[in-house]
């Protein structure tokens, strides 16, 4: 029997509907394991539980004393809530019984006004960091990059020369500029980080040039690269200007793209693909989709990040990816389109240029910032006042609202 459990990438577990409500024949109200959505379609023939439910019968197994969870992604770089779960499979109980225990807590938890609990904000997190500090062990950056293969980070800047023309995405940030004023007024912010990611997706829809003059060598020379975005209009359309470019240099290259859109069995498809073909090829893709929890990228010879991340703490990931045990030598390259809204994330963020340690040392430091509750709240406001009124080209929220352009998805 069991006596240890170890749960790897336990941030996946972040799901608290572990059982649902049942009816009975009877009127009487029963509850069962909570299945995935494929096993509730009629007639689909799966019947799988869900991955938290699945984690937490191992957990409760009687014949396990030690539990331990491993994870490279910030639990607390969401919403409180999502920490439950991870929290309670280290330390069943620990944190309430049920979600409903914790979530009142710790969440700000209250009926919403059409019903439903709304738990979406944060009380007492001075007691639960104190009550988590006994058993969370944070490894440094630098003491995991000593057991990887070598992998060069390079910021690269891109002067307007470099960059594409793109008009997209404009009509969505006026759009999204006037929500978000309207939100200010109201006292929310919910909008203000939808604007900075569709500034963000303006950024990377301009340098699709940069990323096919990095890739060609690349093909010609037989080797692997991967680009990730973090928009899946975005992938699509930067995957038909390649496939576009290499049809034209008559370049042979397996080219495929995938984004959060996809099936599992695709996605999981398309990583096998990646993992096992010899090259030439490339991979497009979204880093939320296939920037975490994977090893299977690890073969690139080139990784391009055409799209800094708006959620802080997510560049490392992308970027660790490529260091892992068995992969190739990997160059990483973070372009950084200059006269847009690039320009005031690297200042938010402390992106360095020049060395690779310079800038995988600014990078943890950012990591180490935001393990912290307040310091990402911080961290997003002040993204927030660095770009309040600006906008990528450095003219005016009315400057942008009179032009036309392409709506983003």
């Amino acid at each position: 029997k069991p006596v240890a459990v170890i749960f790897d990438e336990i941030h996946e577990t972040i799901n608290h509907k572990r059982v649902r409500a049942v009816a009975e024949a009877d009127g009487r109200v029963g509850f069962e394991t909570a299945k995935t959505a494929a096993s509730q379609r009629e007639g689909s023939g799966v019947d799988r539980i869900t991955r938290s439910a699945a984690a937490t019968e191992v957990s409760r197994t009687p014949s396990v004393l030690f539990r331990c969870g491993v994870t490279a992604t910030l639990l607390f770089a969401g919403k409180i809530r999502n920490a439950y779960v991870p929290l309670d499979l280290v330390w069943p109980g620990g944190f309430g019984w049920s979600y409903w225990d914790f979530a009142f807590a710790y969440c700000g938890a209250h009926e919403g006004e059409f019903g439903g609990l709304v738990d979406t904000g944060r009380t007492n997190v001075d007691e639960l960091k104190a009550r988590c500090e006994f058993m969370l062990q944070q490894v440094a950056r630098r003491e995991v990059d000593e057991h990887m293969p070598p992998t060069r980070v390079e910021a690269v800047w891109l002067e307007s020369g470099d960059l594409s023309r793109s008009d997209a995405y404009v009509r969505e940030i006026a759009r999204l500029d006037k929500e978000a004023m309207r939100a200010e007024g109201a006292g929310a912010c919910a909008a203000k980080p939808a604007a900075g990611a569709a500034r963000l997706a303006q950024a990377s829809s301009m340098k699709k040039g940069w990323v096919w003059e990095e890739i060609e060598p690349v093909v010609r020379d037989g080797g692997k690269a991967v680009v990730f975005t973090a928009r899946r209009l975005e992938v699509e359309r930067l995957a038909a200007f390649l496939e576009g470019r290499l049809a034209k240099e008559k370049l042979r290259a397996d080219l495929r793209w995938g984004h959060g859109g996809c099936a599992d069995k695709q996605r999981d498809d398309l990583q096998d693909w990646f993992r096992n073909t010899k090259g030439p090829a490339v991979f497009v893709a979204t880093g939320q989709a296939f920037g975490v929890s994977t090893d299977d990228l690890k073969s690139a010879n080139l990784a391009l990040i055409a799209m800094l991340p708006w959620e802080p703490g997510a560049l490392d990931q992308w970027v660790g990816r490529f260091g892992r045990l068995g992969g190739a030598a990997t160059v990483v390259k973070v372009g950084i389109a200059a006269g847009t809204f690039d320009e005031r994330m690297v200042v938010a963020l402390n992106i360095g240029f020049g060395t690779t340690k310079e800038f995988l040392n600014s990078a943890s430091a950012i990591s180490g910032k935001l393990a912290s509750f307040e310091d990402r709240e911080a961290m997003l406001e002040s993204i927030l006042a660095i770009t309040r009124n600006t906008t990528p080209d450095g003219g005016s929220d009315a400057d942008d609202r009179n032009e036309g352009g392409d709506e983003a998805e």
